[in-house]
């Protein structure tokens, strides 16, 4: 019987320890409102082929992966391979269309959208690319990091 009682109670808190408190409306709105104000400030530092932003943004871990259509990369990888991208551009426009927010705790939210984009190369030439983005972002010591992100993107 005592065997019993330990493991149920070892059941119970392995249940409450591994299970997130729900998220209540109110608390999922700001969580939706705070990914929402850094993805402008990502996007926004894109339109400027700019990477401060995205640099601060994404987890260092070794452990973390970015990918741009099916190719991995760690996070200095992957703020290398935008940068040399961003080299052959002169500008580009991106329009978010339908983006989403799903809050899936307090301290994770994803966020993803349609994205059509008008890239501008340095020879004058405009470029449409039709894409769509996946961004994970997790709180980690009381800073939102994106742990994963994944962009698909086809020719226009």
């Amino acid at each position: 019987m005592k065997k019993t009682a330990i493991l149920i109670t070892l059941l119970i808190a392995l249940l409450l320890t591994a299970c997130d408190i729900p998220v209540k409306e109110k608390q999922a709105l700001k969580l939706q409102q705070e990914i929402n104000r850094n993805m402008v400030v990502v996007l926004s530092e894109m339109e400027k082929l700019q990477t401060t932003a995205l640099n601060s943004y994404l987890d260092d871990h070794p452990t973390r992966r970015f990918y741009i259509n099916g190719k991995s990369f760690i996070k200095d990888n992957m703020i290398k391979h935008l940068s040399d991208q961003y080299q052959n551009l002169s500008g580009q426009k991106l329009r978010v269309i339908d983006p989403r927010v799903i809050v899936i705790s307090h301290k994770s939210v994803l966020w993803s959208a349609e994205i059509s984009a008008i890239q501008t190369g340095t020879d004058g030439q405009p470029k449409g690319e039709y894409r769509t983005d996946s961004w994970l972002w997790q709180k980690i010591d009381d800073r939102w990091k994106v742990t994963h992100f994944n962009l698909s993107s086809t020719g226009m």
